[in-house]
């Protein structure tokens, strides 16, 4: 006969040890939770001698329900009223080598509460203590690119939290992995790079930064390209800046991009890719002005200028195309 269905487990806030087929497995899974499950007793726990170690020892197991288990544990504390203690902990040298390497993790599922980890911590932390980091990210060696696109990732979003914790990426060149994806021949691998730099666009520093080391005109001239994947996907990233940086604060840094050419540029590549039989792409195109045009009232007179004065402001960069 076939066996009943187990009852459906009851909600906790408690973090629950994830199964595998070895009892002793289950058994460490148990224990992880038991221990350094509450949000009062596990901070105090991960200061006592030697469990610090241990605890690094259940982000590296060979069995992949412990490593599962010990994330969670552990993005749960972050997450809880001791949260600053735990940060320290997880910045240190036996906990953050551990975490980091998580994000090589074969399971898709570990790897991302590795990287949300990450980002509690940093967000956590003050500035002047974010260099480890930082440079743990930076020192991470992937085998893969798919790899290498998780840790950009987990370096932008931790990044982008704060001016300051952008001056600590670039201190430590986390970020270095981030902007030399963003030129692969890989097509797949320049897109996930584009959704990656997205992260940044909410940070002003990070904006700055994009403008002034020409990664913005970079994308600029991938957006006026004839590649109707990546193209539209750049023509996003440079709305969704141009939108950021149009917002009046009172630095002047719209009127310079305005001055030098750059939203005429963005524009006249938006018409061009409208004018294109890829529905897709005229889609893309649409969302990236309408967006950027609702950001503020200075783009949105930028996108509809005087027709009297310029019946033709836009004009196709690429008519061919």
């Amino acid at each position: 006969p076939e066996p009943e269905p187990e009852p459906e487990p009851e909600p906790s806030p408690k973090p629950r040890p994830h199964r595998d087929a070895h009892p002793k497995v289950n058994l460490v899974s148990g224990v992880l939770v038991r221990l350094f499950g509450s949000a009062t007793l596990g901070p105090q726990l991960l200061v006592v001698d030697g469990l610090p170690k241990a605890f690094a020892a259940g982000l590296g197991h060979g069995a992949a329900a412990v490593r599962r288990t010990t994330t969670s544990v552990l993005l749960r504390l972050l997450g809880g009223p001791r949260a600053a203690e735990v940060a320290a902990l997880t910045a240190g040298p036996e906990l953050l080598p551990a975490l980091t390497a998580r994000l090589l993790d074969e399971e898709v599922g570990i790897a991302s509460e590795a990287a949300d980890a990450i980002l509690k911590a940093a967000a956590v932390l003050p500035a002047e203590k974010l260099a480890p980091i930082f440079t743990a990210l930076y020192e991470v060696r992937a085998d893969d690119a798919t790899m290498d696109i998780r840790v950009a990732e987990a370096a932008a979003r931790a990044a982008a939290l704060s001016d300051g914790h952008f001056a600590a990426a670039q201190a430590a060149h986390a970020l270095e992995r981030l902007f030399g994806l963003l030129s692969s021949g890989d097509i797949l691998l320049r897109l996930n790079a584009l959704e990656a730099l997205e992260h940044l666009v909410g940070c002003r520093a990070a904006v700055h930064y994009l403008f002034s080391a020409g990664h913005v005109s970079a994308l600029l001239e991938d957006a006026k390209g004839d590649d109707m994947i990546a193209g539209p996907a750049a023509l996003r990233i440079v709305a969704a800046i141009l939108a950021e940086a149009g917002k009046p604060d009172g630095d002047g840094y719209f009127d310079n991009m305005a001055d030098g050419g750059l939203v005429t540029d963005f524009l006249g590549a938006a018409v061009a890719t409208m004018d294109t039989r890829d529905e897709a792409a005229k889609l893309a195109a649409m969302w990236a002005v309408s967006g950027f045009a609702a950001a503020s009232p200075a783009a949105l007179a930028a996108v509809t200028p005087n027709p009297d004065a310029d019946p033709n402001p836009y004009p196709n960069p690429n008519p061919k195309r």
